[in-house]
């Protein structure tokens, strides 16, 4: 069984490109069938790690959405731009950088955003161990698309088995702040994302189209 160890020294190595400084992102790699988009791909910024803690062990992963107004983009430029606006937002609140080890597009794309090494600034109070993966959309007014739940699934599925995250430690931002992050139709997907085996439709159809 591969160690976080083996994770980092394998992302470094030419792995997913997960890790960013001080590790270099080498472009799109795929494991596991998890295709992950490099923030090089997308940051025109650069994390101030001053601002930042190193990452702990990782016991536990938060679910988030971005909220704000419905957004659909699916164009690659359109989601960068997104992207860097977050980021900005974020490190203008003297963030070291994006909030969210991850973030997932309509379209499925899952993208690089904070490196792992570093802990995340997602959940106010109880960042330390816990990975955070961001959906972009107002869950509490548009559904998530399909490839979007695919993708986190998968997402979900394969982090848990790299850090042993038990499914009790699958949350949704409600679960540890006063939010309704991260949304009513995103959050009613958690339980089965603590119990899903990561194949594709693991988290289910939810038979309608995007609202």
């Amino acid at each position: 069984m591969r160690t976080r160890r083996d994770f980092i020294v394998g992302f470094a190595a030419g792995g997913l490109g997960l890790l960013s400084a001080p590790w270099p992102c080498l472009g799109k790699r795929h494991e596991g069938g998890i295709e992950i988009v490099p923030r090089s791909d997308w940051a025109d910024v650069g994390a101030v790690q001053r601002r930042m803690r190193r990452a702990s062990k990782f016991t536990r992963l938060t679910v988030h959405h971005a909220g704000g107004v419905a957004r659909r983009e699916t164009a690659f430029n359109a989601v960068v731009f997104r992207l860097q606006s977050v980021q900005t937002g974020h490190m203008n609140h003297d963030f070291g950088d994006i909030a969210y080890h991850f973030v997932i597009d309509y379209a499925g794309r899952i993208w690089e955003g904070r490196s792992l090494a570093y802990e995340g600034a997602h959940v106010s109070g109880a960042n330390a161990g816990n990975i955070g993966i961001m959906a972009l959309g107002n869950f509490e007014q548009q559904r998530p698309a399909d490839l979007q739940l695919d993708s986190l699934v998968r997402l979900v599925h394969h982090l848990r088995e790299l850090y042993g995250i038990a499914g009790s430690g699958v949350y949704g931002h409600r679960d540890l702040g006063h939010s309704v992050c991260p949304g009513r139709y995103l959050y009613g997907q958690i339980d089965r994302l603590r119990t899903g085996n990561g194949g594709r439709n693991a988290v289910g159809r939810n038979n309608q189209s995007p609202a």
